[in-house]
């Protein structure tokens, strides 16, 4: 596996409390994921990588995680902004179980009527966007927002308030 192949989810930080455990900054948008983390690569300041089991997590006030191999804990304090990583692949098949991932392929529902499939997806570091090529072969982007997305079932996805995006 390269270091390309890995996702930084968030990193960890400079001490252990009395029952082993460090505190762990999560980004954000992978906050949705941190009771499914089970193996992970810790990632050091000299590029070296530690494949490790998570033993247990913490998330009261704030996050703490505590990892099976007590050496490699020692010496990511010692170290210092460990970057907490996944690789891609488990972190898609995470995300797909969970229903937050959207494959190419999805099919698009309108007011209970398909009207189009996903033929792409990007970030435009705001949120996704989902490219859909309706039935007609035209395209459009609808946001993957609250607000245009009702919900997400299996390879179905729903969405409301794009009337303007069809007139276009």
């Amino acid at each position: 596996m390269q270091i390309s192949e890995l996702i930084s989810i968030g990193k960890l930080g400079k001490s252990i409390d009395r029952k082993g455990f460090i505190p762990f900054r999560i980004k954000r948008n992978f906050r949705s994921i941190l009771f499914e983390l089970k193996d992970i690569f810790l990632v050091f300041t000299d590029h070296r990588v530690r494949y490790v089991t998570v033993d247990e997590i913490e998330a009261d006030q704030n996050i703490k995680i505590r990892i099976i191999e007590r050496d490699v804990t020692n010496e990511a304090v010692d170290n210092g902004r460990v970057q907490v990583m996944l690789p891609s692949k488990d972190l898609g098949n995470i995300l797909e179980e969970k229903g937050f991932l959207v494959n190419t392929g999805s099919q698009i529902n309108y007011n209970n009527q398909e009207i189009g499939k996903v033929v792409d997806v990007f970030n435009n570091k705001a949120h996704d966007v989902l490219v859909v090529e309706m039935l007609n072969g035209q395209e459009i982007m609808i946001p993957y927002v609250d607000y245009f997305i009702i919900k997400k079932v299996d390879k179905i996805i729903y969405v409301q308030n794009i009337h303007d995006f069809l007139e276009l």
